[in-house]
């Protein structure tokens, strides 16, 4: 028997991110709406507050460790790439130098860098254009969605917008995010909601998922590939969502599997600290604990520590400065 790795994670973990988009575009545009018919408007300094409580504190603290460990020579931080993670553009730093070894410890902000925008896009539109938001979402998601599928055909385009890196800009990856979101402004209406309810078994979430995986996985050279994760993720999440009693919703209701989506945030930000231990520019004194299982062990730990320190009390300040709409879910 071949030793344990933690290669696919590495292999597919942009599924994962694709996954958390669909997530939060769904999410964050509810929420939105849902303040809409309480309120009868959407406070936009109130959206922020609670986004910069949720969001930053945990982000900043993982930066300011990164910094400290390359201050004192521990790792190696590229100052620019560093900036740009802090200032949330750095998906297109990574495209524009090409290189995820300037960001090492930090290329995962790419991710944080496109829903950072989304939630400057999303907001404004729902407010600005309430009569039109539904029109103007779906010429949006055809727009990016044509535009994906337009440069992916062009190959000196792609390379000169980042080449293999190119995905990790906004413009190639919004459409993630605008779609789900597209989908929550419809679910308010009976009719769209009735037909998800009937045709969105939770039984055909896997399969759905698998064909997703055959096809972006065997045939990624197809330009029909590069449409199925974000149009088809966000239909896999609501699968489940609209049948909670399902034995799949049930499944996803798990003690463990709710505590694990509590840290996430907090375990996405910490395991690009740990699961560097291959890299040949990998930290020497961390070196031991970078490598698998201890690098698990490893991000857990800081992972729990940022929930309940950082995490939490920052998320209870921010529902105090700008009381939700709906409570949601207990933190």
């Amino acid at each position: 028997m071949g030793r344990i790795t933690d290669a696919p994670l590495h292999h597919y973990g942009f599924f994962g991110v694709d996954l958390f988009f669909a997530i939060s575009g769904l999410l964050i545009c509810s929420r939105l709406l849902e303040e809409e018919q309480v309120y009868h408007r959407i406070h936009l300094k109130d959206f922020y507050v609670r986004r910069f409580c949720r969001i930053l504190p945990p982000a900043i603290l993982f930066l300011i460790v990164i910094a400290t460990l390359g201050l004192v020579h521990i790792i190696h931080v590229d100052l620019k790439a560093w900036l740009s993670s802090l200032l949330f553009y750095s998906n297109y730093y990574t495209a524009a130098t090409h290189n995820t070894e300037l960001s090492l410890y930090t290329n995962h902000f790419w991710s944080l860098s496109v829903e950072e925008h989304f939630y400057l896009l999303l907001p404004a539109l729902l407010v600005f254009f309430p009569k039109h938001r539904t029109r103007i979402l779906s010429v949006l998601v055809s727009i990016f969605l044509t535009y994906n599928l337009a440069v992916h055909s062009m190959p000196a385009v792609l390379n000169s917008m980042g080449g293999d890196y190119a995905d990790v800009r906004t413009d190639l990856h919004i459409v993630s995010l605008l779609f789900p979101a597209l989908l929550a402004i419809r679910l308010t209406k009976p009719e769209f909601r009735k037909r998800c309810e009937q045709w969105l078994v939770p039984s055909g979430t896997i399969l759905l998922f698998a064909a997703i995986w055959v096809l972006t996985h065997f045939f990624a050279h197809m330009l029909a590939a590069k449409a199925l994760v974000p149009l088809g993720f966000p239909f896999i999440i609501l699968s489940t969502t609209l049948h909670p009693k399902s034995v799949l919703g049930r499944f996803l209701e798990l003690r463990l599997l709710k505590f694990l989506g509590r840290i996430s945030y907090s375990l996405y930000l910490w395991q690009q600290l740990f699961f560097n231990g291959d890299h040949p520019h990998a930290a020497g004194l961390l070196s031991v604990l970078q490598h698998w299982p201890v690098s698990l062990l490893s991000t857990l730990t800081c992972a729990v520590a940022s929930y309940y320190l950082i995490e939490r009390p920052f998320i209870r300040i921010g529902r105090r400065l700008a009381p939700p709409a709906t409570e949601g879910r207990p933190a």
